[in-house]
């Protein structure tokens, strides 16, 4: 029972952290994204 729970609260803990990092990584990478995009859009949009 007790090697059971142990399991569960180590798959929680390994789920928790993996959706926090993909979480973080694609915010991060969104953000990049669009910033990029927005001053490629702007530096156009001033040029003409």
């Amino acid at each position: 029972m007790l090697q059971k729970s142990c399991r569960l609260c180590f798959v929680l803990y390994i789920h928790t952290y993996v959706h926090t990092y993909i979480r973080t990584y694609v915010h991060t990478y969104i953000r990049t994204y669009v910033h990029t995009y927005i001053r490629t859009y702007v530096h156009t949009y001033i040029r003409i």
